[in-house]
């Protein structure tokens, strides 16, 4: 059984090592790329499959008990993926923190329609600030539809769901 313990956890840290180059290459494949922090489910296992391995490795090498090389590889797996999701969305706060404002900042700000929409449908609309662009999913609160260069007003901000106001015809 020892015998094969370096190949398994050999496998499990070639494996998250391996998801994380291709994130550095490809993106995170559950990356919707709308710029939210999200909660880095994949990179989570990646990291504590890495960890897992590492440390799996070096007690099986080291001549550590199969009980207590799968312990400690464990929790060390463990630690790792939690300080991987805390960097990384310290990472994330640290890229956003001046160039998007919170959400709850919009509202008053006049936005230009980008995607039309039908009475009560859901569009998009386009905010340009000097020190921001941004692009975000817009409701009427009218009922009216949305064409592509109208301009809006926010009025209110629920889960990410601009509702606007028709300013012009």
């Amino acid at each position: 059984m020892s015998g094969i313990l370096p190949w398994v956890f050999g496998a499990f840290m070639l494996v998250g090592t391996g998801y994380f180059v291709f994130s550095i290459f490809f993106g995170d494949v559950t990356d919707s790329g709308d710029g939210g922090d999200g909660d880095f489910t994949l990179l989570l296992i990646a990291a504590f499959c890495s960890g897992f391995g590492a440390m799996g490795l070096l007690g099986t090498s080291s001549g550590w008990s199969v009980l207590v090389t799968v312990l400690v590889a464990a929790v060390f797996g463990y630690t790792i993926g939690k300080a991987a999701i805390f960097v990384l969305r310290w990472v994330m706060r640290q890229q956003t923190t001046d160039s998007i404002p919170v959400q709850r900042e919009l509202i008053g700000m006049s936005a230009r329609v980008t995607i039309e929409s039908a009475p009560g449908k859901t569009g998009e609309a386009m905010i340009e600030s000097g020190a921001f662009v941004t692009r975000s999913a817009v409701k009427e609160v009218n009922g009216v539809a949305l064409h592509r260069g109208d301009i809006v007003e926010v009025v209110n901000v629920e889960s990410g769901l601009l509702y606007v106001k028709k300013k012009n015809g």
